[in-house]
C-alpha cells in the first residue's frame, strides 16, 4: 500500500514529459507545409521545437527573420493557433 503514492506520482510525471514532448518531426513536418496558410513558403523556413506548443520559425537565408509560431494540439493531430513576428 505505501507503494501506491510513488507509483502515482510517477504515472503523473510520465504523463507530464509525454505531453511536454508531444511534438514529433512529423508534427514539425506538417505543421512546416501548413505554412502556406500564412502565406510563407514551406521550404524557406526552419522550424525549431521551443516550449510546450511553441515552436521557432526561422527563415533559412535571413536568420534575423523569425516568428514564434503558437500550436493546438488535438488528440494526436496538431495545427497553427497563431504566428507572432519576433524579428524581422
Amino acid at each position: 500500500m505505501s507503494g501506491l503514492p510513488i507509483a502515482l506520482a510517477i504515472l503523473r510525471t510520465a504523463d507530464l514529459l509525454k505531453w511536454g514532448t508531444f511534438m514529433q518531426d512529423e508534427h514539425l513536418y506538417y505543421l512546416q507545409s501548413q505554412l502556406t496558410l500564412f502565406g510563407l513558403n514551406p521550404h524557406e523556413w526552419t522550424l525549431k521545437k521551443m516550449r510546450h506548443l511553441q515552436v521557432k520559425i526561422e527563415h533559412r537565408f535571413d536568420r534575423g527573420f523569425v516568428f514564434l509560431g503558437i500550436a493546438t494540439k488535438k488528440q494526436n493531430s496538431v495545427k497553427w493557433k497563431n504566428l507572432k513576428l519576433l524579428s524581422l
